[in-house]
């Protein structure tokens, strides 16, 4: 194992947006395609569970040691434009990818802008918002295998549904094919985006929307409100009184108080509604 590029007993919080959780047997931030097929295979040879981060958001790791390979894939953060189409890597921040199609007068991500992230994050769990979702504008993907191949999949075979995926792998580099638009239009959009989030959602530590929206019914966030969960907290864990969808970590937060507080939404939901809410959340106890 090469000690310079595979970290051990690493405390995992301070790469979540959330920044709860306890330690990880191993940790990498690979720099290339080369360093990462190196994790990849040491990991599959070692009997190790390889999981990948980029932004840290959408994730909660349990305040226990969690005996895996954590792979930051934050490095691989190229981003290229070839007449309508956009080619980044899993490593770009979101927010940058869509910020940059807008200055080439590219239209179709604005609807995303201002969701915390990578690419890479984005595109494993389909993210969406105000009506668009990623794989609305996705055209294919570079995925590496166990084998150490790099494979290029187009859109309707990596599985996207909502809020998730089926695809194996580790994404490589994402490319998304949109559309010429005014740039006075694009950037009126972003900025309307922007304050929808500034105006709804909280800020701080927070890991973005906890549950999922149920397949037919209101929206997570309002079940919980009419729950008369807003502010109900745990230890120094809340649901947010701006969004009650949000669980903000006030500060020295235990995941177990998270995980409590995500316990009781979906006690109180299916209590007061008769619905069963799903995690949006990735969850490592």
């Amino acid at each position: 194992m090469r000690s310079d590029l595979i970290l051990q007993n690493i405390h995992i919080a301070k790469f979540t947006t959330m920044e709860v959780g306890g330690t990880v047997e191993f940790y990498s931030r690979p720099q290339n395609i080369k360093e990462l097929k190196y994790i990849v295979k040491w990991a599959y040879d070692s009997g190790i569970d390889v999981f990948v981060i980029g932004g840290g958001s959408d994730i909660i790791f349990g305040d226990g040691h969690h005996r895996l390979i954590v792979v930051d894939m934050r490095s691989f953060k190229g981003i290229s434009l070839n007449e309508r189409a956009v080619r980044a890597m899993s490593g770009a921040v979101l927010n940058r990818v869509i910020q940059i199609a807008a200055k080439e007068k590219l239209s179709g991500l604005e609807e995303l802008y201002g969701i915390p992230g990578t690419v890479g994050g984005a595109v494993r769990k389909n993210a969406g918002a105000f009506g668009k979702e990623i794989k609305d504008v996705l055209i294919s993907a570079k995925i590496l295998n166990v084998d150490g191949e790099i494979l290029e999949y187009e859109v309707k075979d990596l599985g996207l549904k909502y809020r998730e995926s089926d695809f194996d792998g580790i994404l490589v580099e994402a490319v998304f094919l949109l559309q010429k638009a005014d740039s006075h239009s694009i950037m009126g959009k972003m900025k309307e985006i922007i304050e929808k989030r500034r105006n709804s959602q909280p800020r701080g530590k927070t890991s973005g929307c906890i549950f999922k929206n149920p397949e037919n019914g209101p929206p997570a966030g309002f079940l919980l409100d009419k729950s008369g969960l807003k502010g109900f907290r745990i230890g120094q864990a809340k649901f947010s009184e701006i969004h009650a969808n949000f669980i903000v970590n006030m500060g020295g937060a235990k995941a177990e108080d998270v995980f409590n507080l995500i316990e009781v939404g979906k006690k109180r939901v299916f209590e007061n509604f008769g619905i069963k809410l799903e995690e949006e959340v990735v969850i490592l106890r």
